[in-house]
């Protein structure tokens, strides 16, 4: 089977600090050329003062309306600008950070699939081809939420997803290792 990305995560718009916030050091401002499927980097930064502006502790709020943007473990960081479709997995705890208001955060709401399956899905083929039928924008690609929430996932077995969450956590083992 299959079903919309939308009925299987909650997807949360990260947030634009403005290039006057950028630090040469501080607290990583995440933007989509930082992300990989393998890895964040750093390169633009902002205040700690900044960070706790946007980190607010909040009780019970619902992820989608939540005004803090720390992305947490066990979520997915997903590209919708710029070079749309890169899904990063957030498997550890995440370091100090804000991503651009070019990546979503998708939060899981059902066990149909797991992160990691969906992360790789999410990379794949399948994905880059709903992308280049719905992106628009001449100089910077943009692919809109509301078209992100309709991309199509489809399922496989759990058997299934559970080798492949097997040999995605071993690629990346593997890829530490060779570092």
């Amino acid at each position: 089977g299959w079903d919309t990305l939308n009925n299987l995560v909650h997807i949360k718009k990260c947030i634009e600090v403005g290039s006057g916030q950028y630090l040469d050091e501080g607290i990583p401002f995440v933007r989509v050329s930082n992300i990989s499927p393998f890895e964040i980097t750093e390169e633009k930064y902002i205040s700690e003062t900044l960070y706790k502006e946007l980190t607010p502790q909040e009780d019970g709020t619902h992820f989608e309306k939540s005004k803090n943007h720390q992305p947490k473990q066990g979520e997915i960081l997903f590209s919708k600008d710029g070079t749309p479709g890169i899904a990063h997995y957030l498997k550890n705890e995440p370091l100090k950070m804000i991503p651009s208001g070019g990546i979503l955060r998708l939060q899981s709401k059902t066990g149909k699939v797991n992160n990691e399956y969906l992360t790789l899905v999410l990379n794949s083929l399948l994905t880059q081809e709903q992308v280049n039928r719905d992106v628009g924008g001449s100089i910077i690609l943009h692919w809109r939420p509301d078209q992100v929430k309709e991309t199509v996932i489809p399922f496989l077995s759990d058997k299934k997803q559970l080798e492949i969450q097997s040999k995605v956590n071993e690629s990346f083992n593997l890829r530490k290792q060779s570092k």
